[in-house]
């Protein structure tokens, strides 16, 4: 025989197998989560890199007992060998009022503020990237040589934290998405084996009249597809509403919030394809397992 027969499988009539869009929508609402919080937290961690990327920060303690111009004297010493450092575009000094504003959460007299006698603080901003280790040791050297205890901070230990934070929220998020579409594989192939179940009757007579594997794989290929596509749609809806929700919620409680949820367009795009991965999947593994269960008869 040949031609579509037609005679097609009623397919979506099942209780169980009406369950797979939503099954697909919350292993989809699932994935989207935990894809949004690893995108969050890398491009905070890499907001900081980069605001933290080629600067130094330099603490010239103040000498004992309290010598304005012994301090002057140093500070000057310090600046004079920061210029003749190569690698090094600027240098500047921060000023009570700059000390003030950082200090600004945790001690808001400035008379107090004076009163510590807390270090200088040299902001410098280098030509390019990271000076090497040669050159920051020889730094600070030369520094510690001029006004004893001297710190070159280089900002590398406040990034370790949220770099590993990053990668394990990230490994989380791998690991998720792999159970997220494993659990989705096994539902589909649980959904589909049970339909074929259904349907052997109407199946047997598909054969008689002519009809090949692959044409009834194509039906339960295409519904999974449709239902898969329609379920994860869903959850993804479902999902941005949540991320959109907590982002207010979280901005509206503290402004200084608002900048990690400030991400590019272009970086959600592996969030939205996701609806497309999990259909894909459901109709490769629906024909998979279509063809698989006819070969055995």
């Amino acid at each position: 025989m040949t031609g579509t027969p037609p005679l097609q499988l009623p397919l979506g009539r099942e209780r169980a197998v009406r369950f797979l869009p939503w099954l697909i929508g919350f292993m989809t609402f699932l994935a989207t989560l935990s894809l949004a919080a690893a995108l969050l937290v890398n491009a905070l961690a890499e907001r900081w890199d980069q605001g933290l990327e080629g600067r130094l920060t330099i603490q010239v303690p103040r000498v004992e007992p309290p010598d304005p111009v012994e301090d002057e004297r140093r500070l000057d010493d310090v600046l004079k060998v920061l210029t003749e450092t190569r690698g090094l575009r600027e240098a500047e000094v921060l000023d009570d009022s700059g000390m003030a504003s950082i200090l600004a959460p945790w001690i808001d007299d400035p008379t107090l503020i004076a009163e510590l006698r807390f270090p200088v603080l040299i902001a410098v901003t280098l030509d390019s990237g990271e000076l090497s280790d040669d050159v920051l040791q020889e730094l600070s050297q030369r520094l510690e040589s001029l006004a004893p205890g001297t710190y070159v901070d280089t900002h590398r230990r406040w990034l370790i934290g949220p770099i590993r934070l990053a990668d394990s929220i990230e490994l989380v998020a791998a690991v998720v998405l792999f159970m997220v579409m494993a659990a989705a594989v096994l539902a589909v192939i649980f959904v589909t084996q049970t339909s074929l179940t259904i349907h052997r009757s109407v199946i047997e007579l598909l054969h008689l009249m002519g009809a090949r594997d692959r044409y009834i794989a194509v039906q339960f290929q295409n519904y999974s597809l449709r239902a898969a596509l329609f379920g994860a749609l869903a959850g993804l809806l479902g999902a941005g509403l949540t991320i959109t929700a907590i982002s207010y919620a979280v901005v509206a409680a503290d402004q200084s919030f608002a900048q990690p949820f400030q991400v590019g367009l272009s970086a959600w795009l592996p969030v939205a394809a996701l609806p497309l991965a999990f259909a894909a999947v459901a109709a490769v593994t629906a024909r998979f397992t279509v063809l698989r269960h006819l070969a055995r008869l």
